[in-house]
């Protein structure tokens, strides 16, 4: 297990995590799914070393800006489950000049209200360089949607 702990954590990025903001954000709504990675602060990211790191361990109530760093997918799933938010990220290729093709990321998503119904929220038709640009915003959006309907 241990061998196995060592592989995962060499192989994944700091990229492939929610950056800060988001994390604290989903941090702050309840996310409670077990993650390798944390942060300490706006610029302390740490992988674990060792195994898996859960919300009700791993909260140390001496440090306010303590936070689990969930991997985009993870965000995803758990708004999914818990908001029932889902998602879409799409390629929309613009022309970047005569002849070239450049990508452009945008992002769509839904709140399932019951079996037959969503609410379709759109982004921009200009998109986001970037596909993890464009899930940051998406679920920066959904946070957005998720606190104002709480209040």
């Amino acid at each position: 297990m241990a061998k196995l702990n060592k592989l995962m954590t060499t192989n994944i990025q700091k990229s492939e995590f929610c950056p800060y903001g988001i994390s604290k954000a989903l941090y702050e709504l309840g996310y409670d799914y077990a993650s390798i990675g944390s942060y300490t602060d706006a610029d302390k990211f740490n992988l674990t070393k060792g195994g898996l790191m859960y919300r009700v361990i791993a909260f140390p109530p001496d440090n306010p800006d303590f936070c689990l760093a969930p991997l985009r997918q993870q965000a995803f799933r758990w708004l999914m489950e818990k908001h029932r938010y889902i998602h879409s990220i799409e390629d929309i290729g613009v022309a970047a000049g005569d002849s070239e093709w450049g990508h452009r990321f945008r992002f769509s998503y839904w709140r399932l209200l019951d079996i037959y119904n969503a609410l379709y929220i759109d982004d921009s038709t200009l998109g986001y360089l970037t596909y993890e640009d464009a899930q940051d915003r998406c679920l920066e959006e959904i946070i957005k949607k998720i606190r104002k309907n709480k209040k």
